[in-house]
C-alpha cells in the first residue's frame, strides 16, 4: 500500500508555481547559509495542511523562515502583501508543533521572511531578507 501512494504521488507532474517555489527555497536557504551563517535544519517541515519553508539555527537561536517566491512583474510585493494574517497564525501553530517534537526546547526562536525575485527565465533577480518579522 505504501509503495502504491509513493508511485502515485511521485507521477504527478511538478506545477510551474511548485517549481518556482523550489527556486526560491533553495536561493534563501543558500543566502543564510552563506551569507547569513545559519544552519539549516529541516525544510519542508510539515505539521497538519501548513509548512514551514526553513528551519535554521543562526547561533542560539531557531529561526522559522517563510519564503515568498514571485516574478518581477508582480504587482504584490512579497513580504508585507503576501504573507497574511491568516498564513502568519497558520506558520506559528507549525513552529510550535515542531518546537513539541524537540526533547530540548529552543530557549529563543523568531520568524523570518526571505522574499526572492525571480525572472521569466527562472533566474534570482533579487533578494531580500527580513529578519524577527512580526508572526
Amino acid at each position: 500500500m505504501l509503495k502504491f501512494l509513493k508511485n502515485l504521488f511521485a507521477s504527478r507532474p511538478i506545477t510551474l508555481a511548485a517549481k518556482k517555489g523550489k527556486i526560491g527555497e533553495d536561493a534563501a536557504a543558500s543566502f543564510l547559509k552563506k551569507n547569513r551563517g545559519m544552519k539549516i535544519l529541516r525544510r519542508n517541515f510539515r505539521s497538519g495542511r501548513t509548512e514551514i519553508d526553513l528551519i535554521a539555527i543562526d547561533e542560539q537561536t531557531t529561526v522559522f523562515v517563510e519564503v515568498k517566491t514571485r516574478s518581477k512583474c508582480a504587482k504584490v510585493d512579497g513580504y508585507y502583501a503576501a504573507v497574511s494574517k491568516k498564513k502568519r497564525s497558520a506558520v506559528r501553530r507549525c513552529a510550535f508543533a515542531y518546537m513539541s517534537s524537540l526533547s530540548a526546547k529552543p530557549r529563543t526562536w523568531r520568524f523570518d521572511v526571505v522574499d526572492v525575485v525571480l525572472d521569466d527565465n527562472l533566474s534570482v533577480v533579487s533578494l531580500r531578507h527580513f529578519e524577527n518579522a512580526r508572526f
